[in-house]
């Protein structure tokens, strides 16, 4: 796809931002198992950027990656899992080398299982990875908010430390006449890890402040679904 923005003709306006890509997959499924695959290829120029000066300067760059997905289902229980892995490349001049974008995460992990358990009840859980955040070599603090201090950082060849999670819901489900209800709490980041991320302010890409991301979280949710009719119901419960 190409994508052309047009802006309102008042003020000045930067050259026309451009962006390219193309892509393929593929996919294979049995009545147990599903795999899919997909590679892109993004190229991307006249960027706006905000530079350290306060001036505004355009980019050019690239974006490429793969993304994997397998999903199966034995008996009660369901399972996913993506891979991506993709990278993200930018350079203010033609004649400078790519560098990775701030917020550029080359592996992310996401894998859940879900079981069905007697009584309408069902328990999911799932764990998260991604790679580590870039920071700049004067970057040396990140200000917890829940602490209200700064807190020094660790770095690993010029990245942050890698994130990962644990998360865990138990879902309810009641059933009465053409009404559906769902009572969930969903636990996320189970054994609390807290590190180091990027605020992300959609205002200015380049070296962004840090801070760190929430504890143990629990929510609890409360869900309501209606069918017209009860064949309708029986129908989306068979699906689902």
């Amino acid at each position: 796809p190409s994508y052309l923005l047009i802006g309102l003709p008042e003020g000045t306006y930067l050259p026309f931002e451009r962006s390219d890509g193309s892509s393929a997959g593929a996919r294979w499924a049995s009545s147990a198992l599903s795999v899919e695959l997909e590679g892109f290829y993004r190229h991307f120029d006249r960027l706006s950027e905000f530079e350290k000066d306060g001036s505004v300067g355009q980019l050019n760059g690239r974006a490429y990656g793969v993304e994997t997905h397998v999903q199966s289902r034995l008996g009660p229980i369901q399972s996913r899992l993506i891979y991506q892995y993709t990278r993200s490349m930018l350079r203010e001049d033609t004649e400078e080398s790519l560098t990775p974008a701030w917020f550029d995460q080359p592996h992310r992990l996401d894998v859940v299982v879900n079981a069905a358990l007697p009584r309408n009840w069902t328990l999911s859980a799932r764990f998260r990875f991604a790679s580590n955040f870039l920071v700049s070599d004067e970057t040396t603090a990140a200000y917890d908010i829940l602490r209200q201090r700064e807190v020094s950082i660790t770095k690993n060849n010029g990245r942050l430390v890698p994130f990962h999670a644990a998360d865990l819901k138990v879902a309810h489900h009641m059933f009465w006449r053409k009404l559906r209800l769902d009572f969930t709490l969903d636990i996320q980041n189970v054994y609390s890890r807290r590190i180091p991320e990027p605020l992300i302010t959609a205002i200015d890409g380049g070296n962004p402040t840090l801070t760190f991301g929430l504890p143990v979280l629990p929510i609890f949710g409360l869900d309501a679904y209606f069918w017209p009719s009860r064949q309708r119901r029986d129908a989306d419960t068979s699906a689902e």
